[in-house]
């Protein structure tokens, strides 16, 4: 096997994963830095709220069906395949011919819950019911245009651009999370201003986001269309992403489907704390993965499989070397690390 300064060179694999650590770093460390200032604006409860949402994404993943991994794979290994290039628009087309109805039907779902989850599910206590519901149907205006908004960003990494994908993503938080303290400070301290903001910001990222990835395919004199063959072709790769997928959801959230109905909104808020602050350690397995696995695809498709055992046990090795050390430091110190987070000895 070549050794790891040889790999990390090849294909510009060093300066994906160095783009994705950039980006991913970015976004994880925004997020965590701002949630003391979402419960100082809105409340433990609203944030809690927020968490409910966090946790009915992750669950409704499980109708991406395998989806958006494929697409991303597809796209990999279409553009590095010569004979093949010109039915990636159509493929990508295919995608979205399926995908954008899900996403219309999972927010009408939603929409139809809202006044059960309001009044039967969530244990608000300082927040009304009024404003639980209002928040709910908003979560799902929210859902609808988030959803193909991870599909176009997924196909974005298959293109193997991750520099242009990561300043993408820097460039949308900045615009996002800087608008939404601007909302809560300039306009309305409440969880219902602060979602009807992330709708505006997230019609306008997941338009940009489309945009950016047809620029990126090859220009074909065909037309564009809907193709059946390819789904033929990806149906058992996407069904084994989608068991994967379902299993993953089943062991990362379970624990907060039952609390959410068990707990006060303000508990459950403070465990969504503690859960986030555990995740802290996808900062960097996020950055690795999203580099590695369209190169994986590419490797595959030529039959390269000497590269790709080489290259996965390198991705499982630096995952070790980066991942133990922070999460025993996690363990170790969760108190101090906590305070020194929010300053608030109570959380």
């Amino acid at each position: 096997m070549k050794p790891l300064p040889i790999l990390l060179l090849q294909h510009k694999l060093k300066f994906n994963v160095l783009a994705n650590a950039a980006g991913y770093t970015w976004l994880a460390l925004v997020q965590i830095a701002l949630i003391p200032v979402y419960i100082f604006f809105m409340g433990i409860e609203a944030y809690g709220l927020l968490g409910f949402y966090v946790t009915l994404q992750a669950i409704l993943q499980v109708f991406d069906f395998g989806l958006t991994p494929t697409l991303n794979r597809e796209v990999a290994r279409l553009l590095s395949s010569p004979g093949e290039t010109s039915g990636t628009g159509s493929f990508v087309r295919t995608i979205e011919y399926i995908y954008w109805p899900i996403g219309i039907l999972l927010a009408v779902s939603i929409l139809v819950a809202a006044p059960y989850i309001s009044s039967h599910w969530i244990h608000a206590e300082t927040l009304s019911e009024a404003m639980v519901r209002e928040a709910i149907w908003l979560m799902g205006g929210l859902m609808m245009i988030q959803w193909p908004l991870a599909l176009y960003l997924g196909g974005l990494m298959g293109t193997q651009r991750q520099v242009l994908v990561n300043g993408l993503q820097i460039g949308f938080s900045i615009f996002t999370d800087g608008g939404a303290i601007l909302v809560l400070w300039l306009v309305s301290p409440t969880i219902t201003a602060f979602l009807k903001w992330q709708i505006l910001a997230g019609i306008l990222r997941c338009l940009m986001a489309r945009q950016v990835l047809w620029s990126l395919l090859p220009v074909v004199e065909e037309a564009v269309r809907f193709n059946r063959a390819g789904l033929e072709r990806i149906r058992h790769f996407a069904a084994g992403m989608s068991g994967i997928a379902l299993t993953a959801i089943i062991l990362t959230q379970f624990d907060r489907v039952v609390l959410s109905r068990l707990l006060s909104l303000e508990q459950f808020g403070y465990y969504m704390i503690a859960a986030t602050a555990a995740n802290g350690l996808l900062i960097v397995v996020n950055p690795v993965f999203s580099a590695v696995f369209p190169r994986f695809s590419a490797l595959a498709a030529a039959g390269n499989a000497d590269s790709v055992k080489a290259l996965y046990r390198l991705s499982t090795q630096l995952l070790a070397i980066l991942v133990l050390p922070l999460g025993v430091m996690l363990c170790t110190f969760s108190r101090e690390l906590l305070f020194v987070w929010t300053g608030n000895i109570e959380l």
